[in-house]
């Protein structure tokens, strides 16, 4: 027992040995975790303070809804360098075939710092991404059209006196596109200057107004344009500018005359009104004495304003309108008054001699044979066919529900003094004059020199889908002073930037071509699949040239349309002319049911 406690006695002092030196140990590491920490610390804050600007920009450039914005921030401080860095990190987080913002971005930068050659790589790199960047990634056009990048090449283009290279990508840019909201406002001002510098003043007047100082330096056709689509979109206060302007130019009285007239109706001057409609339709203004007529009306003045509707000149597209008017009126005189009048009493028979004229100068476009209302015939005014601005075009259409002879000799829906769709029912005939927009821009052909290197709003597919036609496959021509044609020397298919479809809406499409060629259209749902694709069909020869035209309401499918011209294999040389291709209103059933 003895022996036994002492050896127990003798293990306790080593246990307590063995303690002591653990609790050395853990001494010597809380000596020198301090010294640990400072160094992690200082590695840390070396890392931070040389990788941090990388760090920023990889974080500022890997969200996809900042990347743009940051980008321009740095670049409106003139931190072109920090700009640089996330536009350059954006394109290493996102793979350059999926998203052509990146590009942009890349260009528009690049462009700051003063590198053209490669902004444009970027630039046109943006405009030529063929796959969508999610599942099921098809084919796409849209891309083709990307409004930034195009948006940032026409500016850089028309800032190198490339005109027709600016407007060309401008035109693109529109097809999917609301160029004048206000998330484009930073190209406002070079699109008006673009537009207007080409005469293309209804696209210029989306971005802006001409100052007194331009308009005075406009030629006469320039103020002349002005005033045209003054009258389309009733800017009558413009109008009333431009008037002042064309009364000092020779050859414009009649011009000057009529949007003066027109600005006093809107004013309610009549008498004002009165004496400037007479000395236009006195100096030949063609739709002058229908608006007197309205003038006088108004005034009180039934017979004068029967004799003034009848002075609208015999094919005349207010004519039919100015025949119901002066009819109705005349019906409201007393025996006596007619007595004066009698010319008014045979406005029927004048009427029916119009739309007859109507039918045998105009071939039946293609329509829906379930439809109500079939159009007929359709007649545009003398001015040739443009895209700049809204021009009238009177329709015929045969009511298929109505009698070929009524009760009822005559019902009209007129207000003269508006620019409203005119509404007139004659048995089973109904006309109808309304102001529509050319919804494929024409215009630019018709004010393009010899050559040019694009034509703007078309794409041709011969060479690549999404590439512009090379320079030799079109060609500028002359067809009077005021009047180029698009002529093609290849076998090819041209197509107009996509439109929006309207929904309730018909659409007609007209032109005329000389050669064998086709004028067609295509139908796309909103995927851009092509859901209906066909030429037009009833033509009429007219020496060299055929006109073609067609009609067909919208579909619910629809979600864009676009114009095709077709090349036939051998065809050789084929010219096109005056496409068009309008929305038209069909007559309102709820409106012939009062009647």
């Amino acid at each position: 027992m003895w022996r036994r406690r002492r050896q127990i006695r003798r293990k306790e002092p080593e246990v307590e040995e063995s303690g002591a030196d653990n609790m050395s140990t853990q001494d010597k590491q809380l000596t020198a975790l301090p010294f640990l920490l400072a160094g992690i610390v200082a590695a840390f804050l070396l890392s931070f303070v040389y990788g941090y600007p990388r760090l920023f920009a990889l974080i500022e450039a890997s969200n996809a809804e900042n990347f743009e914005r940051n980008a321009a921030d740095a670049m409106a401080a003139g931190d072109l360098r920090r700009a640089l860095k996330i536009a350059r990190y954006a394109t290493e987080t996102y793979p350059l075939n999926k998203n052509p913002m990146v590009c942009t971005v890349y260009g528009r930068v690049l462009l700051a710092c003063g590198e053209d050659a490669q902004a444009l790589e970027q630039l046109n790199k943006a405009v030529n991404i063929r796959m969508e960047y999610k599942p099921p990634y098809r084919e796409t056009r849209k891309p083709f059209y990307f409004a930034p990048a195009r948006l940032t090449l026409g500016k850089y283009y028309f800032e190198h006196n490339k005109l027709i290279d600016a407007i060309d990508n401008f035109e693109l840019a529109r097809a999917y596109a609301a160029l004048d909201s206000a998330e484009y406002g930073e190209f406002h001002a070079v699109l008006y200057r673009a537009y207007a510098k080409q005469g293309l003043w209804a696209r210029a007047f989306e971005f802006g107004e001409p100052s007194d100082q331009e308009l005075d330096g406009l030629d006469n056709q320039g103020l002349e344009r002005i005033a045209d689509v003054c009258e389309g979109k009733q800017d009558w206060k413009l109008a009333d500018r431009l008037a002042g302007r064309l009364l000092k130019r020779e050859g414009f009285a009649a011009k000057a005359h009529y949007l003066l007239g027109r600005f006093h109706l809107t004013q309610e001057q009549v008498e004002a009104a009165e004496t400037d409609l007479e000395a236009a339709a006195a100096n030949g203004h063609p739709y002058a004495a229908f608006f007197l007529g309205a003038a006088l009306e108004e005034n009180g003045k039934q017979a004068l304003a029967i004799q003034a509707f009848l002075r609208t000149p015999s094919g005349d597209l207010f004519r039919p309108f100015a025949l119901a008017k002066a009819w109705e009126l005349w019906t409201n005189l007393t025996e006596d008054e007619r007595a004066s009048a009698a010319t008014a009493g045979d406005a029927l028979e004048q009427l029916d001699r119009e739309i007859a004229g109507i039918r045998l100068l105009k071939r039946p476009p293609v329509y829906d044979k379930y439809l109500r209302f079939v159009p007929v015939a359709v007649m545009t005014s003398e001015a040739r066919v443009s895209s700049d601005g809204r021009f009238p075009i009177l329709v015929l259409w045969e009511d298929k529900q109505s009698p070929a002879t009524d009760s009822k000799p005559l019902s009209s829906s007129i207000h003269a003094q508006q620019d409203a769709p005119l509404l007139l029912r004659r048995n089973n005939n109904v006309l109808q004059l309304q102001w529509v927009e050319n919804r494929v821009n024409w215009a630019s052909v018709d004010s393009l020199p010899a050559g040019p290197t694009a034509v703007p709003g078309w794409i041709d597919t011969a060479r690549d889908w999404f590439g512009l036609r090379p320079g030799y496959a079109e060609e500028i021509q002359e067809d009077g002073p005021r009047n180029s044609f698009l002529s093609i020397a290849k076998r090819t298919w041209f197509y107009s930037v996509p439109i929006p479809a309207r929904k309730k809406v018909g659409y007609l499409l007209a032109g005329r071509m000389k050669g064998k060629g086709t004028v067609g259209w295509q139908c796309m749902d909103e995927t851009d699949r092509v859901i209906f694709e066909n030429g037009v069909f009833g033509q009429e020869k007219s020496g060299a040239w055929t006109w073609q035209a067609a009609y067909m309401p919208s579909q619910l499918q629809w979600d864009t349309l676009r114009v095709q011209l077709g090349i036939m294999p051998h065809a050789g040389t084929v010219d096109f002319d005056e496409v068009m291709l309008v929305e038209l209103d069909e007559p309102d059933p709820e409106w012939f049911a009062g009647k």
